[in-house]
């Protein structure tokens, strides 16, 4: 309780969110200089869409060809930089361009891209960045657009730090704990400072879990349930305007809000679960219209992917994708760091003691769940956030399973589980607090504070390693 005093007494509640944001700031400066262009997943994809998106006007429709709509100007840049020559080629590091950048290179393009079926919410905002920069070099665009990915991040670490308030109010190394391990976190951190709208999709999934943590966890009347609704149903549409696997979430967080109405039958409740499905239905409809029309679904398409008739049979796809290797390497070492297009890697024992780490920390989580002393909140912020990430397992491998029945192909990364990334920091942190007793509680946070930070500081020696060849031995 002492440190907790002392932190709370040196920065004061305002004062400890505006240390997360410098901190944000900075880390994310650091990481956008660090990864060099175009050698983060998709970027380049990313990037077309936004400048079609900002020279045109207009939301590019996908045809299945990958390349097909990047402007010369981007094709000149690849090259420049030697984008497809040091991707998967770990031996090789960032070397100066290879020339001049072309001032009579076109911008024109038709954005066909693996980007171009994605809703078009991240690249309008991203559209605002490039046309801050519009008379400078495309580098210069490329990253205003990464830094208005940084920004977003924000979003993020709002919501970890206002759920840590909301679990333990009285206890500032848990918000700021939390708030670390959701910021700090190597691939999310990657995620944002790059040209590409995952960021968004985490950031909201983030914002959407604590607005539905904080209403199953009150048993009290909704004081503005209207208002209340609306801003779930605007976080909810603006995830959905970003990336379909905002899917997921929503219906993950709408049966969490029908069940809550089922167990307290409040009229509050019912009026703010009313407001928040008005609101997502008709702020979603004219991109559904859109998307329909040249895609035949309302969530868009998968711009770019595999084509073919080869498809695979369930026994094959259980064989192959819960393969003991093939989930290490999914959910532990791709989920929490592999870099660049996943071609970057620590050596085997960084991720055990990762993984020992891990398990130390669920360990703690039964006393969390069946200790009477834990308060009731508690719990169920627990069975909350364990039923939200075992669900978006569930989610994200059913698609996979889709996709593998149809092209033979197994898709998914470790970074689409990051729109969990909120519920597993909760789960670890609460985990690692069950482990002691209350008295040592503000001392885990910050062990676990630590922790993350060790972890980040390890990934950014990693990639100065493998990119610029600087290493502090």
């Amino acid at each position: 309780m002492k440190l907790a005093r002392a932190i709370r007494s040196l920065f004061g509640k305002n004062g400890l969110r505006g240390l997360v944001v410098v901190l944000v700031l900075a880390k994310g400066t650091l990481w956008i200089a660090a990864m060099p262009p175009l050698q983060t997943p998709d970027e380049a994809s990313h990037f077309a869409y936004v400048q079609t998106l900002s020279e045109e006007g207009r939301i590019p429709v996908a045809s299945g060809k990958p390349w097909d709509g990047s402007s010369e100007e981007l094709l000149d840049l690849a090259k420049r930089v030697q984008a497809h020559e040091i991707a998967f080629h770990p031996e090789i590091t960032i070397r100066p361009p290879t020339s001049q950048a072309s001032t009579t290179a076109s911008r024109a393009s038709r954005g066909s891209t693996s980007a171009s079926g994605y809703p078009p919410l991240y690249y309008a905002m991203a559209s605002v960045a490039y046309r801050l920069f519009y008379d400078s070099d495309i580098l210069a665009r490329l990253y205003a657009v990464r830094f208005l990915s940084l920004l977003i991040s924000l979003l993020a670490a709002f919501a970890a730090y206002s759920t840590g308030r909301l679990l333990f109010p009285r206890s500032p190394t848990f918000a700021f704990a939390l708030t670390l391990v959701v910021s700090l976190h190597p691939m999310f951190s990657m995620m944002a400072a790059a040209a590409n709208n995952d960021v968004l999709v985490d950031s909201l999934s983030a914002l959407l879990f604590f607005w539905c943590l904080r209403l199953v966890l009150s048993d009290a009347e909704i004081s503005k349930p209207i208002r209340t609704g609306l801003t779930g149903g605007l976080v909810l549409t603006c995830g959905l305007l970003t990336k379909p696997q905002m899917l997921y979430t929503g219906a993950i967080v709408t049966l969490a809000l029908v069940i809550s109405f089922l167990r307290t039958r409040q009229r509050s409740f019912r009026t703010a679960l009313a407001a928040y499905a008005i609101t997502s239905a008709t702020l979603f409809a004219p991109w559904a219209v859109f998307s329909i029309h040249h895609y035949g679904s309302a969530f868009g398409s998968m711009g770019g992917q595999l084509t073919g008739s080869h498809s695979g049979t369930t026994a094959e796809f259980l064989r192959v994708a819960f393969a003991s290797q093939r989930l290490r390497e999914l959910w532990h070492e791709s989920l929490w760091a592999r870099f660049g297009w996943l071609d970057t890697s620590f050596p085997p024992y960084v991720y055990n003691v990762l993984a020992v780490g891990l398990l130390l920390a669920v360990a703690g989580l039964p006393r969390s769940l069946l200790d009477p002393a834990v308060p009731t909140s508690t719990k169920r912020a627990v069975i909350a956030s364990a039923v939200f990430l075992i669900g978006n397992l569930t989610f994200l491998h059913a698609i996979e399973f889709s996709f593998f029945r149809r092209f033979h192909f197994l898709m998914l990364q470790g970074r689409y589980l990051l729109t969990s990334l909120l519920p597993i920091a909760v789960l670890l942190l609460l985990g690692a607090r069950g482990l002691a007793s209350e008295r040592f509680r503000p001392k885990v946070d910050v062990g676990v504070a630590l922790g993350a930070l060790v972890l980040h500081i390890a990934s950014i020696l990693l990639i100065m390693k493998r990119y610029w060849g600087l290493s502090i031995a």
